[in-house]
């Protein structure tokens, strides 16, 4: 049995909260995903198909008309990859023969993968367990196991584990509420 309060419109966190807390994840997210790797900027193109793809082939060269109609009905190496093509194109007219464009490019995309996989998570884990994303963790108190609606989420589907004690659940929850509000 769940004891809820009813919560006004005004009480629920606005879509610019939730948008700012996201981005604020989101960024140290994206610079943990490319510093690893920034050492790989100052690499030259690699021995594997990086000659074959790049230095040896004249066909990807530009952004005109021929290069464009090459990019959707080639197989170069019997791979059909027309979007990477196209990108390889943006590549060659912004930075030419300069591989460190390219490893950039590859070190933006990964970081960008990353913050999209996080989006995703946090939009369906979102779905799944609204209480998760309210602002106030008190508005939604269970009498036994943890102080969320959908508890399985949180206890990860273990039905042999039931947590802390709902008092003491609930006086820590209210201590970091109470101690957010302060600030």
């Amino acid at each position: 049995m769940d004891l809820r309060t009813n919560a006004s419109a005004s009480d629920r966190p606005t879509a610019r909260v939730r948008g700012l807390s996201a981005w604020t994840m989101a960024f140290p997210l994206a610079v943990l995903a490319m510093a690893p790797f920034l050492p790989v900027v100052d690499n030259g193109f690699v021995n594997l198909d990086d000659h074959a793809n790049f230095l040896d082939n004249p066909h990807y060269r530009g952004l005109g008309r021929p290069q464009i109609a090459w990019a959707w009905t080639t197989d170069w190496l019997g791979v059909y990859q027309p979007l990477a093509w196209m990108l390889f194109e943006v590549q060659y007219a912004a930075f030419g023969f300069d591989a460190r464009g390219y490893h950039l490019t590859s070190l933006v995309l990964h970081a960008l993968s990353g913050v999209a996989l996080y989006s995703l998570s946090l939009a369906l884990v979102g779905r799944a367990c609204p209480d998760l994303r309210a602002r106030n963790p008190t508005r939604v108190v269970r009498v036994r196991g943890w102080s969320s609606r959908c508890s399985w989420c949180i206890r990860f589907g273990s039905r042999s584990w039931r947590g802390p004690p709902a008092s003491l659940t609930s006086r820590v929850l209210r201590w970091q509420y109470w101690r957010s509000a302060r600030t």
